[in-house]
């Protein structure tokens, strides 16, 4: 089953800041594309190796596409969030 692993960073003041989210068809390929990740990056491996991250895996139904309407329907934001931030953005302007 897809598997997905959020994966937030806890900065030295106890605030997250940033999170990351590690997909793969299985929980073990999510897992894997996490260390991966662990290895390469300079910010996040050390803090993974650390312990100051909190990671949270949950099966979903499929992984999303490399396409924003899936994307925006995996994480939740609906045509009226888009219309809402429109009009903020719109206001902001004035």
């Amino acid at each position: 089953m897809p598997h997905a692993i959020y994966s937030f960073k806890v900065d030295h003041d106890g605030e997250i800041r940033v999170a990351h989210i590690f997909f793969g068809q299985t929980e073990n390929e999510a897992e894997r594309n996490l260390e991966k990740h662990a290895n390469a990056c300079p910010k996040f491996g050390p803090a993974y190796r650390a312990d100051e991250t909190i990671e949270v895996g949950v099966d979903i139904e499929s992984v999303p596409a490399a396409d924003i309407d899936e994307i925006e329907e995996f994480i939740g934001v609906t045509d009226e969030d888009a219309e809402d931030e429109e009009e903020q953005e719109e206001e902001e302007e004035k």
